[in-house]
């Protein structure tokens, strides 16, 4: 069994490459370095699992007391059971 590494040629498009050139420069690393990280991390579906997730979004809703509730006589009688437990 031969288990020496096999050279490949790979032509990226023109955008493509211009990217990886500027993730090695920013990061200082070389192009196989981080051709090699970025094709991983697609095999493993990182990029898929990023690409996937929706966007957090928060609903909000106006808070209302129910009625009959009076939130003045509320906060009377949490004062009051502040005092009581001191």
């Amino acid at each position: 069994m031969h288990n020496a590494s096999m050279r490949t040629t790979f032509t990226p498009a023109p955008d493509i490459a211009d990217r990886v050139r500027d993730l090695a420069k920013k990061s200082k690393r070389s192009l196989n370095a981080v051709l090699n990280d970025l094709v991983r991390s697609a095999l493993n579906g990182e990029a898929v699992k990023e690409a996937a997730r929706p966007p957090y979004k928060v609903e909000t809703f106006k808070l209302k007391l129910r009625p009959g509730l009076d939130p003045v006589k509320m906060s009377q009688i949490l004062a009051d059971l502040d005092v009581e437990d001191l």
